[in-house]
């Protein structure tokens, strides 16, 4: 469709960018596709869609242009009613040499819509990628499934270095996309109010509305002294600094 809109998810976290994902494709008039550029494994690409599997003709378009891959296989061609489609762009995709161009092709879109979604505890979003990456669980559906039994040792200078250069991607990423519509969606804030920050993401897309179903759920939801073996350790490194913060929201 020649008015259909286009959009990226921009962050870092999978799990807010999951629930963001599965929210706008419960619009009947949305499309959103998943990391089209996580290249964990060359020969796939993740659609996150039903009924679309990785195609030869596919992979090698996007390895060879990828930018004609974003303008024929993403966003062109989509079925009537579609009015805005997208994927998720995390800060650290596409940074090869030959994928960078991406990004530029992304900025040369002067009507392309960007959705930047945070997470205010950083610590919280490391340490559900850190029981993600150790339970391969990287979406759930029910709370049912959270990782209740799961726990995790981190390493204070570790934490630091994730907490200083998710700041410094997305001070970037802002910079990047300064002259584009943005809008800033907050992870906590989508939880706590869901109905009015889904009113408010569709009032960005001017698309009429519908209610908005979250198909995934929270990892994790206990304490993070439960979940933390050593969360004592962290907490006196942490104390005074700038991120001290993400311990009284734990």
């Amino acid at each position: 469709m020649e008015d259909c809109k286009r959009f990226i998810i921009l962050g870092c976290g999978r799990t807010g960018s999951n629930l963001l994902k599965t929210m706008l494709n419960s619009h009947p008039g949305m499309l959103c596709y998943g990391e089209l550029f996580n290249m964990t494994d060359p020969s796939k690409i993740s659609w996150s869609q039903e009924g679309m599997a990785t195609e030869a003709v596919d992979t090698e378009l996007r390895r060879d242009d990828p930018c004609r891959f974003l303008e024929d296989r993403v966003f062109s061609g989509q079925p009537e009613g579609v009015a805005a489609v997208g994927f998720k762009l995390f800060y650290y995709h596409a940074r090869k040499e030959g994928w960078d161009r991406v990004w530029s092709c992304l900025r040369s879109m002067r009507e392309l819509l960007v959705v930047h979604i945070r997470r205010r505890n950083q610590l919280r979003r490391l340490v559900s990628e850190k029981l993600a990456n150790k339970t391969n669980k990287w979406s759930i559906s029910s709370e049912s499934e959270s990782h209740s039994e799961v726990t995790i040792r981190l390493d204070l200078r570790e934490c630091i270095v994730a907490f200083k250069r998710v700041e410094n991607w997305d001070r970037e990423a802002t910079n990047f996309f300064s002259s584009h519509r943005v809008h800033e969606v907050n992870y906590e804030g989508l939880l706590s109010n869901y109905e009015e920050e889904s009113d408010r993401i569709q009032c960005f897309f001017g698309i009429p509305r519908a209610d908005l179903v979250p198909g995934t759920k929270r990892q994790v939801v206990q304490p993070l002294d439960e979940i933390i073996e050593n969360y004592d350790e962290i907490c006196r490194g942490l104390a005074g600094t700038a991120w001290a913060e993400y311990l009284r929201e734990a």
